[in-house]
């Protein structure tokens, strides 16, 4: 299935060298992954604390349990910190 990727932040160096400095760029994944499959998917570190990364689906923040669909726009974003 092919989804449209927008990794923010660090999460940017996932992203493949010559597509890096691309705001989204469309890739084809396995069919039914979740988002945590996805993170793994892309070789991003995963410590199982949703606190760790914001997965949003179509714009609406997912849990990471969430399962991907062809045509979903993903973006990744490491969470703000406040203070």
């Amino acid at each position: 299935m092919k989804i449209t990727l927008r990794l923010f932040g660090e999460l940017r160096r996932y992203l493949p060298p010559e597509q890096a400095t691309r705001r989204s760029v469309i890739t084809e994944v396995p069919d039914g992954l979740t988002a945590v499959q996805l993170i793994l998917h892309l070789g991003i570190p995963y410590g199982g604390d949703e606190g760790q990364m914001v997965v949003a689906v179509n714009d609406l923040e997912v849990e990471h349990t969430a399962t991907i669909r062809d045509g979903d726009v993903v973006s990744m974003f490491e969470p703000l910190a406040g203070g």
